[in-house]
């Protein structure tokens, strides 16, 4: 048992330990990172709601980072920090929502990134190319009206995926493979072939087209209105591996990723969905072995942007022009800064904690960036550009 004063040493003596083995860390970090206000941007998506060109749009942060357009770059006006997860974000108004997976519903305005729970708890999900925005949370979907949240329908299971087809009209996906299409007041089983231990993680389609879903473990179904079927990849499309879906220019829809190249590397390419199955566009930029491709956006003016987790950014041009931009990754000084999304800390523990999860990739090398390169594809020219 021992006397208080010796329980007393020992609690000491753990907390040491625990303090000694963190400042290993911290120190660790410091010459890996080189410069503490430089991090990877870590893009997740698009800040929908804007309806900008492709030069002029805001790129989100999985920490609710927000990277506005500069000249011929996109710099970090706020250093994000409400999560680690965040989804995607939606302007509505002067205000700006972000949804994260794990973390409750947070709102920015003059005033920062303040946290707005919803009714209900559980993991959310976030949907933003349909008829209306929506998000989930567990059960739980909800319908972006105007400046708040309104409830629309709760499924039976977790929802992972949704897409309006319209403001009544709304596909559903959950987990153990299920899709339902929802109407607000009763559900539709739409069969498809699934295992139980997959489900869909993105729904994307058109008014009047196809619906098409893409799974956890990376199956791409055609979703009709009673069954959902799944579509093979072959020829030079063998061994897709699909990183994302995305609006092209014609109403097109696109999936992007990789597929394997001659000498064992993964080769990202752009292929084009139809009922009928998928077609090879074009080979894009190579990626870095750590990196994803998670925008495929066609922007207001008609361009299409494609976009990575470490901020490799492709912008397709219908004039025949070369351009090659790189920005930098400084972050906002966390004191000084008034960009839109940011709120002082209160210690600096406080702030330096914000910073976790890029220092540990960094630390990793997983964002190690290569020197970029430009793209011609046929009569249309690349633009390559760096998101900091």
């Amino acid at each position: 048992m021992g006397t208080e004063e010796e329980r007393r040493r020992r609690r000491v003596a753990v907390a040491g330990r625990v303090l000694g083995g963190f400042a290993l860390i911290l120190s660790a970090l410091t010459p890996a990172l080189g410069h503490a206000d430089s991090f990877p941007p870590d893009v997740v998506g698009v800040l929908a709601g804007e309806g900008k060109a492709a030069t002029e749009l805001t790129f989100v942060g999985r920490s609710g980072q927000l990277h506005f357009a500069d000249g011929e770059t996109w710099k970090r006006q706020s250093v994000g920090g409400i999560a680690s997860d965040v989804l995607g974000a939606v302007r509505s108004g002067k205000v700006v929502f972000a949804v994260a997976r794990r973390a409750p519903l947070f709102r920015n305005s003059s005033a920062g990134w303040r946290a707005t729970p919803l009714g209900n708890r559980g993991s959310a999900s976030y949907a933003a190319d349909g008829a209306v925005v929506m998000a989930s949370l567990g059960r739980h979907l909800y319908q972006l009206d105007g400046g708040s949240w309104k409830r629309f329908a709760t499924a039976a299971r977790r929802v992972t995926a949704m897409y309006a087809a319209t403001k009544g009209r709304v596909y559903v996906a959950t987990t153990r493979g299920r899709l339902r299409r929802f109407d607000g007041k009763r559900a539709t089983v739409i069969k498809n072939a699934l295992p139980a231990n997959d489900y869909v993680i993105r729904l994307l389609g058109r008014p009047g087209s196809a619906l098409f879903g893409l799974s956890k473990t990376g199956t791409v179904l055609t979703v009709g209105a009673s069954q959902a079927t799944s579509i093979g990849f072959e020829g030079p499309l063998a061994g897709f591996e699909v990183h994302a879906l995305g609006y092209g220019p014609k109403k097109a829809i696109l999936a992007a990723g990789t597929i394997p190249a001659d000498d064992g590397s993964a080769s990202p390419v752009l292929a084009r969905l139809d009922k009928a199955g998928a077609t090879l566009l074009e080979t894009l930029e190579p990626l870095n072995a750590a990196d994803r491709i998670t925008v495929v956006h066609t922007a207001a003016d008609g361009r299409l942007v494609v976009a990575t987790f470490c901020g490799m950014v492709l912008i397709r041009d219908t004039v025949c022009s070369l351009e090659l931009r790189q920005v930098s990754v400084d972050v906002p000084s966390l004191a000084s800064s008034t960009g839109p999304g940011h709120r002082p800390s209160r210690s600096g523990m406080r702030r330096r904690s914000r910073y976790f999860y890029s220092t540990y990739g960094a630390l990793s090398g997983r964002y190690r960036m290569r020197a970029p390169r430009i793209l011609v594809a046929d009569d249309d020219a690349w633009i390559l550009r760096m998101v900091t």
